[in-house]
């Protein structure tokens, strides 16, 4: 089935890591592809990434802060680091 024939309510999404860049990343082409088209179709986008991906830079970024409605991170995660991401989106703390 095509993707652009399915809708979505809510969708998780996994990063390789945030540095250097104004959004999320992963370090492969087909899973960038995958991952922006998922988002067209959701209605809600959510990044799961912990504490340490803050530190972590990626090849691709596939959508910017500002695209997705919350990143879940772990409580561990360093404050500094995320104000720019707050300023865009919500943080959560798991």
């Amino acid at each position: 089935m095509a993707l652009r024939s399915i809708l979505i309510d809510v969708v998780l999404l996994d990063s390789s890591g945030v540095k250097g860049f104004d959004g999320p990343v992963v370090n492969d082409l087909n899973d960038v592809e995958f991952k922006r088209a998922v988002m067209e179709r959701s209605k809600t986008k959510i990044v799961l990434a912990d504490g340490s991906k803050l530190h972590i830079s990626g090849t691709m970024s596939y959508c910017d802060w500002g695209d997705v409605n919350a990143l879940i991170t772990s409580a561990d995660a360093d404050r500094k680091k995320l104000e720019k991401i707050r300023k865009a989106t919500k943080v959560i703390f798991a």
